[in-house]
């Protein structure tokens, strides 16, 4: 054998070892989107009103849905109004029956007074918060043409009720109402026309009030 073969073989470098290819890494977890909670309910507004303030044209509902009060409406009230202005008077009466000659006397004389004033400011007394009690009962509010009340309001209070005491005046005005019908002034009785009044429906007030959710 050959001295080449008997040297012993140097070993050489170890074969570069192959990489085992990386494991694939999962596929990251996409959390669960958290339950929507239910949508809570608008919290309830409600509105107070002050009558006879500038935030009365800003707050209330509006009085006016652009239909004319009916006739009958109008004079159901108006009796209703009459019956209690009577009621009244007869009232004093039979208080100053009960008192001396004198003391009942005086307060007898009252009496007519007493009727007339109602008669007249019936739709501007401020504690009635400018509406007569047939009216209120009716639902119905006489108000200016711009829509304002008539509480305290003693002028257009007066004249559109003055007339109503005239003999026979108030036939007048129901004629005038129901030849008025289905007219651009329609609901509008000589009263109103010289007040410069209206009468339109009355529309209750809210409560201001919110409630969280």
């Amino acid at each position: 054998m050959s001295s080449e073969s008997e040297e012993p073989r140097k070993a050489g470098p170890p074969p570069p070892s192959i990489a085992s290819k990386p494991a694939t890494p999962p596929a990251p977890s996409i959390p669960a989107a958290p339950a929507t909670p239910p949508p809570s309910a608008a919290p309830a507004v409600k509105v107070k009103v002050k009558e006879g303030s500038d935030e009365d044209e800003l707050e209330t509902p509006r009085e006016d849905d652009g239909s004319a009060i009916p006739v009958g409406t109008r004079v159901i009230a108006y009796l209703i109004d009459m019956g209690i202005a009577i009621g009244l008077g007869f009232g004093v009466v039979i208080i100053a029956g009960f008192l001396g000659s004198f003391v009942g006397g005086l307060l007898s004389k009252l009496a007519y007074p007493l009727v007339l004033g109602f008669i007249l400011t019936r739709d501007g007394l401020p504690f009635l918060n400018g509406q007569s009690p047939g009216k209120t009962a009716m639902k119905i509010k006489a108000v200016t043409v711009d829509g304002k009340s008539l509480a305290g309001n003693w002028q257009p209070a007066l004249v559109r009720n003055v007339v109503l005491l005239i003999p026979f005046f108030p036939i007048v005005e129901l004629v005038v109402l129901l030849t008025r019908e289905d007219k651009p002034d329609q609901g509008i009785r000589l009263g109103d026309e010289w007040a410069k009044t209206r009468v339109v429906r009355a529309a209750p007030p809210v409560a201001l009030e919110e409630e969280s959710a």
